[in-house]
């Protein structure tokens, strides 16, 4: 019979391990981490950190590698399955709501099922009194990758500016779209730090790209120059791709405006750094 494994062993385990390939960008550890997590929740089918894990490597492959459609359906429904089985392990955990959430709306918008992208904006909904400003942040990502003309996308934006409410920003810097990178530590979503090295440069970016695709190209520009603002900026990996946006921003609020919806731009959702545009830290 395989060893359990201790409870004490996960952290340094495949799970730190995890976050180590996240910070580094190290898409290759995916099939081993993957087959490593598997193998020790089999072990511990108690530990919902390690479904949870196991689950989100799967939607990073997913959303990270250039793989065929039923290649990237298999990591998704997998990764739901998987988040199904943490949130019974951890029911109050904002994290796995959050990426069950995104899974399933993301599932739902890939083969049309609205009944299941219902769903899953219903469990972000539910989510958002756990942790405000991180599952907010998760709500602009995934209703930012629906269709212009989608219902819900709307509410992308408004995510957007309930992620600052939720970080503490005030009224009329809320209302001017401009905020600074706090002075002091605060809240993890808000601030550098830990596992996600630029979640400020990540998330101004990809509010950036939510708002270029409602029409609004000022906005768009505030945030962008927002992500500019952190401390640690310049060694975000991704200077060219946040340049390129500012450059190009009329440009491209103007393809989302006009009658062609064959040519609108990707968004940071639709590229395959959506996981490492926050984690992943340039040595």
């Amino acid at each position: 019979m395989p060893k359990r494994i201790a409870a004490s062993d996960e952290p340094s385990d495949a799970m730190s391990e995890a976050y180590a390939a996240l910070g580094t960008a190290n898409y290759d550890a995916l099939p081993e981490l993957i087959a490593r997590l598997d193998a020790a929740l089999e072990q511990n089918p108690d530990r919902g950190r390690l479904a949870f894990y196991a689950g989100v490597m799967r939607l990073w492959r997913a959303t990270g590698r250039p793989l065929t459609l039923g290649e990237q359906f298999n990591d998704v429904t997998q990764c739901i399955k998987l988040l199904e089985r943490a949130r019974e392990l951890r029911s109050n955990d904002p994290h796995v709501n959050a990426f069950l959430g995104a899974a399933q709306t993301a599932l739902g918008n890939a083969t049309k099922d609205e009944a299941r992208l219902a769903k899953g904006r219903q469990v972000l909904e539910d989510a958002i009194p756990l942790y405000p400003p991180y599952v907010n942040g998760v709500v602009m990502q995934a209703l930012g990758a629906l269709p212009r003309e989608h219902p819900l996308f709307a509410d992308a934006t408004k995510a957007v500016l309930a992620v600052y409410e939720g970080c503490g920003a005030t009224e009329a810097e809320i209302a001017a779209r401009s905020f600074e990178y706090p002075a002091e530590h605060t809240l993890g979503t808000c601030w550098n730090g830990g596992i996600v090295s630029h979640v400020w440069e990540g998330a101004n970016l990809i509010a950036g790209d939510v708002f270029v695709k409602q029409g609004d190209a000022e906005s768009a520009k505030r945030f962008y120059n927002n992500a500019k603002r952190s401390a640690t900026y310049n060694r975000s990996p991704f200077h060219e791709v946040l340049d390129r946006r500012l450059a190009e921003v009329d440009d491209r609020t103007a393809l989302y405006l006009d009658s062609d919806s064959a040519n609108d731009p990707p968004t940071w959702m639709d590229e395959h750094n959506l996981c490492v545009g926050c984690h992943y830290d340039k040595p």
